[in-house]
């Protein structure tokens, strides 16, 4: 993982690029590009909540971090329900959780 951030500072710093700068458009997005699929596979590889742990911004700019790149938390199913599950309580039976609406 550090060796792919410490590759990747290397070929920011170099002015040699895959891509010359003055070829429109393709020129910058190759950097780009490069830096979002290292931090991508850093991101996965190190796992979004030991990024979360270290996150120096907002709660915000982090939800805005994990939609602009694809990566989400991935929630564990609940021991009781799945996402598709009902409630007792939903099906008309009595629920074992306290009715917190009354």
């Amino acid at each position: 993982m550090r060796i792919r951030l410490g590759l990747l500072m290397v070929y920011l710093a170099i002015p040699i690029d895959l891509i010359p700068d003055f070829i429109p458009i393709l020129g910058y997005a190759d950097d780009a590009i490069i830096v979002t699929l290292v931090l991508r596979s850093v991101v996965r590889h190190a796992g979004l909540d030991a990024v979360q742990r270290h996150w120096p911004g907002t709660p915000d700019g982090f939800t805005a971090l994990t939609r602009l790149t694809g990566l989400h938390h991935q929630h564990a199913p609940s021991d009781h329900t799945d996402a598709h599950a009902t409630s007792a309580k939903d099906r008309g039976g009595p629920s074992s959780q306290p009715d917190l609406d009354a």
